[in-house]
């Protein structure tokens, strides 16, 4: 049966599925706990499987070989990208990027063109910092904006707002970006946004 084209799709750290289907870290050089995993779902079947064991077996390819061909898929779909002015919770606000009416929203921390497309070309900053608190909020500023706090008080607040146990409940982090790749996140160190780079 052919279930069309598989595509990349991020889920919770605690998410059940995980022992039983492929998946991988976010960012697999950072050792963080709690960061989302992303896995891979056939979204334009009735069924909306997602990759095992067994389906890799039948497919013929090794786990590597089904993420390349799943991110080539995320980036032939036409990102729905905009600039939106949002409320901080402690007051003020903040420009982002934001796609939530995309159906790839939160997975196009993982589309490298359209990433080094914001960075370069949208806020021209050499680091992006991306919040995916989770689906369907992204949220990518300058790096800037991140280190001020901003960014992260609102993926941070978003994320608090969502139910616990769902699965479209990401992360609290706010993630960097340099030419499309993750290298990094943003932590607290002694109270202030640092920058955690990828070892």
């Amino acid at each position: 049966m052919d279930l069309g084209p598989v595509f990349p799709v991020l889920k919770p750290a605690s998410w059940p599925g995980a022992p039983s289907n492929l998946v991988r870290p976010l960012v697999p050089g950072l050792a963080l706990p709690g960061q989302p995993l992303v896995a891979f779902n056939y979204p334009g079947s009735g069924l909306r499987p997602f990759v095992g064991p067994a389906r890799l077996e039948k497919l013929g390819q090794t786990a590597e070989q089904l993420a390349q061909e799943a991110l080539g898929n995320l980036s032939r779909n036409q990102p729905v990208c905009s600039l939106t002015t949002i409320n901080l919770p402690g007051g003020g606000a903040l420009e982002v990027a934001s796609g939530p009416q995309d159906p790839f929203a939160v997975e196009r921390i993982l589309h490298a063109a359209f990433m080094r497309y914001l960075q370069a070309e949208v806020f021209k900053t050499e680091f992006l910092a991306v919040g995916i608190p989770g689906r369907p909020f992204l949220f990518a500023a300058p790096l800037e904006r991140a280190l001020s706090g901003e960014l992260l008080e609102v993926t941070r607040w978003t994320h608090g707002k969502l139910a616990e146990d769902s699965d479209d409940r990401l992360s609290p982090e706010v993630w960097v970006l340099s030419e499309g790749r993750l290298v990094g996140r943003v932590a607290l160190e002694g109270g202030r946004p640092t920058v955690d780079m990828i070892a």
